[in-house]
């Protein structure tokens, strides 16, 4: 306010504390960043299953075809159980992303764990060496088969 002479004399002001509205726009925007982790989670979840699909058939199919007592049978039950492994981590991805198509029940951190505490170790006897085979036993559309054999 201005007195006579036009000097200022008093001030009048108003002031709200904004902490809150602060605190919850900074809210916001985590939850913005999570739901766009969880996205992109679950899109490469979903398109490493259907690879992971692929490779489970083959070699389910290869090992139909070639039978148990086939010396590679051991090696095609090690790559159906990493596929297995594979595809339960999956399911948890799509569980963390949101995806409700996904059966996985959520589990805490600990859980998960002690339940894959060793899933990045080595699962094959190495080293292994590919030679391709001169007369594949799988039909000509498939991929190109390799042997694998102990170095």
């Amino acid at each position: 306010m201005l007195n006579a002479e036009g000097t200022v004399y008093r001030l009048a002001g108003i002031a709200a504390d904004v902490t809150r509205e602060k605190k919850l726009e900074e809210q916001f925007r985590q939850a913005q960043k999570m739901e766009a982790m969880g996205t992109l989670a679950g899109g490469i979840a979903h398109d490493f299953n259907n690879i992971l699909a692929a490779i489970n058939g083959y070699a389910e199919l290869a090992k139909m075809s070639l039978g148990n007592n086939h010396p590679a049978a051991e090696s095609l039950n090690a790559v159906l159980q990493a596929g297995a492994r594979a595809a339960n981590l999956v399911r948890q991805i799509l569980t963390f992303s949101g995806d409700r198509s996904s059966n996985a029940s959520r589990s805490g951190s600990a859980k998960w764990s002690r339940n894959h505490s060793g899933c990045c170790g080595p699962r094959f006897p190495l080293p292994l060496n590919s030679k391709l085979t001169s007369n594949p036993p799988f039909p000509r559309s498939w991929p190109m088969p390799r042997k694998f054999t102990k170095s």
